[in-house]
């Protein structure tokens, strides 16, 4: 009975080491994550399908929009004197994956102020392609990074047991928005988001 017994024990151990071995041999792909951050580097930061925060114009975003591949339904929203305040579009089927649903430019004085894109990558995902941000603020369920040298910030909506998995809508702008922060990493906002809860 006992030899049945240590036989069992050591088949399940076997099993659940060959387990964790299988999981720790898948790599990560991150190739969906490179493509959507590709997009912010064919030009200067910040950068997003060449357009320019502070830079480009309501008309040239307009232009750039309605010629790229990826785009479909652009809107175009203006105030009650005819100016653009917002423009607003879909990602069709060709465009990487990992953009989710609509994006949004806010164009203030004729000129693209910022840029919003909602995707489908996770805080883990592009915090293990760009590595850690600059500056981080956190409040109680959203958190905002910021990489200054790579143009962009992102925000999240994060729970102490969904940190990691929290999808990130990328935001391009002019003057980025992230005010400094005592904290400078995600595993230390992570355990400070824990603690509240």
């Amino acid at each position: 009975m006992l030899r049945i017994l240590s036989l069992s024990i050591l088949l399940l151990v076997a099993l659940l080491t060959l387990s964790i071995l299988l999981i720790r041999q898948q790599t990560f792909d991150a190739s969906g994550v490179r493509t959507v951050l590709e997009i912010m580097e064919d030009c200067a930061p910040p950068c997003f399908m060449s357009i320019r925060p502070g830079v480009t114009t309501d008309d040239e975003a307009r232009m750039l929009l309605s010629s790229h591949p990826w785009v479909t339904n652009l809107a175009v929203y203006r105030d009650t004197g005819g100016r653009v305040r917002n423009m607003v579009w879909d990602w069709n089927n060709e465009a990487a994956p990992q953009l989710d649903t609509s994006s949004i430019i806010e164009v203030v004085d004729s000129r693209v102020r910022s840029i919003a894109v909602r995707t489908n990558i996770l805080i883990g995902d592009i915090w293990l392609v760009s590595g850690a941000p600059n500056t981080i603020a956190a409040g109680n369920i959203f958190l905002i990074a910021d990489y200054p040298d790579k143009g962009f910030s992102f925000g999240s909506a994060v729970t102490c047991g969904t940190f990691w998995q929290g999808w990130v809508t990328l935001y391009i702008e002019a003057v980025p928005s992230v005010p400094p922060a005592e904290l400078s990493d995600l595993a230390t906002v992570r355990q400070k988001l824990c603690k509240r809860g």
